[in-house]
């Protein structure tokens, strides 16, 4: 009897403890939780361009089809706020920046001949001539075209491609009651004497990072106009962003990590590999994500939590795509094949 009550013993002792340790092998850690998931795919009627979001709110430019602002508070039920959908015989809608806080929409359309080249829009006035503002300025076409809104000022930068240089241009007001006007100049912020612009980013702080490829990353004080340092990466750099003190790069099949702490002198503290990557082609951070497109084969992302120690937690394949953003924990992301695809995390 003392015998057989052992033996039962063991056996449940050597049960719980099987189960207690769980099935996984030693040398094989749990993969990281993949942030991203798919929502909602549309198609397209053409090759979109350009996409820009804020809030809930999406911008698209959409080749010769038109440029449009949905709300997409309801992804499989996205609500049409704007449409600008005339435009010249010829023309295309190449960029759009849009200003969530003041519910502006600013297009860049080349050798548009009804409302210019690059106009502004208010999105709440319900027609183009109700709500056409002014004209930005700046010549284009932009590989790149952002927005800085501020209550008495909104500020467009953009990385021209015709004459490889970035500019900002912008309009500003005395106070929430006084018209806007034009700010008193439209300046080239940095233009290489070798390499390429190619992507940027802005810090509230007024400094200006850009990518200039086998140059690495200029950064420029804004404000000052002045140039304050440059830093040189391991790849090829096509576009950055920032949080905080660091600025992430999309380094060719890099992600490469910038401290920036002391802007005067940069300096390259970490990097990741993306296995698989081809040709990484931008970036844009969302919170401690850094999500980067391969304009080869699809979506990279990376927890930066840790700036020393970036982690690739997921990868999706996409066959064309062209462009994408991140806002309000979504993902948008523009495909020649697929057309708009949702993410939401």
């Amino acid at each position: 009897m003392k015998r057989t009550l052992w033996w039962v013993i063991f056996t449940l002792s050597a049960a719980l403890a099987f189960f207690l340790s769980g099935c996984d092998e030693p040398n094989e850690p749990d993969l990281p939780r993949e942030p991203y998931q798919l929502l909602a795919v549309y198609s397209l009627p053409t090759v979109a361009q350009d996409v820009s979001a804020s809030g809930n709110l999406l911008a698209i430019a959409e080749g010769a089809s038109g440029a449009y602002v949905l709300d997409m508070t309801d992804a499989a039920h996205p609500e049409t706020l704007f449409v600008y959908g005339s435009i010249y015989s010829g023309a295309q809608f190449t960029d759009v920046a849009l200003d969530g806080l003041h519910r502006y929409l600013a297009v860049r359309a080349p050798d548009e001949s009804d409302w210019g080249p690059f106009p502004l829009f208010d999105i709440t006035r319900g027609s183009l001539s109700a709500g056409y503002i002014s004209q930005v300025g700046g010549n284009g076409p932009y590989a790149d075209l952002e927005v800085d809104a501020r209550p008495d000022s909104i500020f467009f930068y953009g990385s021209d491609t015709n004459d490889d240089f970035v500019t900002v241009s912008g309009f500003c007001r005395s106070d929430s009651l006084s018209p806007w006007v034009s700010c008193p100049f439209i300046e080239s912020i940095y233009q290489p004497s070798h390499g390429n612009v190619l992507g940027f980013d802005w810090r509230s702080d007024g400094l200006i990072a850009v990518a200039v490829n086998t140059f690495g990353v200029h950064i420029h004080n804004v404000p000052e106009r002045r140039s304050v340092s440059n830093v040189l990466t391991p790849g090829l750099a096509q576009d950055c962003a920032w949080r905080g003190d660091y600025l992430f790069v999309a380094d060719r099949y890099h992600l490469t990590v910038v401290d920036v702490s002391t802007p005067t002198t940069p300096r390259v503290v970490a990097g990741l590999t993306i296995k698989g990557g081809d040709r990484l082609v931008h970036i844009v951070m969302d919170d401690v994500y850094a999500v980067m497109m391969d304009d080869n084969d699809g979506i990279y992302v990376a927890d930066v939590s840790d700036p020393l120690a970036p982690v690739l937690v997921q990868s999706i394949s996409l066959p064309e795509p062209t462009t994408m953003t991140t806002s309000n924990g979504r993902m948008y992301v523009l495909d020649e094949v697929e057309g708009l695809l949702v993410y939401s995390r």
